[in-house]
């Protein structure tokens, strides 16, 4: 759920002295009650931004209502980019709820900034593997502009944070995406292995130990590996799972020494 100020109502901003409560103070009141309705809706469209920092176009984005973003980048009006004050973009909305019509309406904007972030840093390509929104990454990953290693804040990218809350399908897609950083770390040094590790996300450990690239005893700050991690939640599915990579990963010669301490 997002974080910030409450949404003001045109309304209340009207109230509070926004530059929207000139409508009423200067509508012409000699007009008929609908040709009044009419003045007032219009001039509200005028209005981008209230002093709350309130988007219309986000706002449409983020209830995922197709015609009016269409209808609103057709204007020429509003710019496919612009954030509210929180620094949510219409794109970051739309993923965030898994909007997919508005999402690929946005990504067909030849301007769209697929990789600009809130003020936590996180992108849409974030949002969609914090809510795994999987039909939504795949149409953000498709685009050539995308920084799958984008970090958050606390240091996250994508990857951790779908491996973190077990979205497989997303860690599926963002596994077989080109540069991924599967042994990236966060701000704690947690790499995706260990965040599935610790959380006991059996699906997800496997996929990435499928992966020759996967560093298996990556430690993070506090000198913990995903099998430190495995073995305290009690996950003895990754902790088999991690054993056998281990034991693969062994030199030939130290699997016969292993063999013959085994058989005296």
């Amino acid at each position: 759920m997002r974080q910030g100020s409450p949404r003001r109502s045109i309304k209340e901003s009207m109230e509070a002295g926004s530059p929207g409560f000139a409508l009423f103070s200067n509508m012409n009141c000699e007009l008929p009650a609908s040709a009044q309705l009419k003045e007032i809706q219009e001039s509200v469209q005028n209005i981008e931004l209230d002093l709350d920092g309130f988007s219309p176009f986000v706002s449409a984005a983020e209830i995922g209502d197709v015609e009016k973003v269409h209808e609103m980048l057709a204007s020429g009006d509003y710019d496919v980019n612009e954030a509210d004050s929180d620094g949510w973009t219409a794109l970051i909305s739309a993923a965030e709820e898994g909007h997919l019509e508005v999402i690929n309406t946005l990504l067909l904007c030849p301007e769209v900034d697929v990789n600009k972030a809130n003020h936590d840093r996180e992108t849409a390509l974030m949002r969609t593997a914090l809510k795994g929104h999987v039909d939504a990454a795949h149409s953000i990953l498709a685009s050539d502009e995308v920084d799958v290693n984008a970090t958050s804040t606390t240091g996250k990218t994508a990857l951790i944070i779908a491996a973190s809350f077990g979205h497989v399908g997303i860690v599926n897609a963002l596994l077989v995406a080109d540069g991924i950083a599967i042994n990236a770390t966060d701000g704690d040094g947690k790499t995706a292995l260990i965040h599935a590790a610790e959380r006991g996300h059996a699906d997800i450990a496997t996929t990435l130990l499928v992966s020759d690239d996967v560093e298996v005893n990556a430690t993070d700050r506090e000198g913990k590996t995903a099998l430190v991690y495995a073995t305290k939640g009690g996950y003895s599915d990754i902790i088999e799972l991690i054993a056998t990579v281990l034991e693969a990963q062994k030199p030939t010669g130290m699997m016969a020494i292993d063999e013959e301490d085994e058989d005296a």
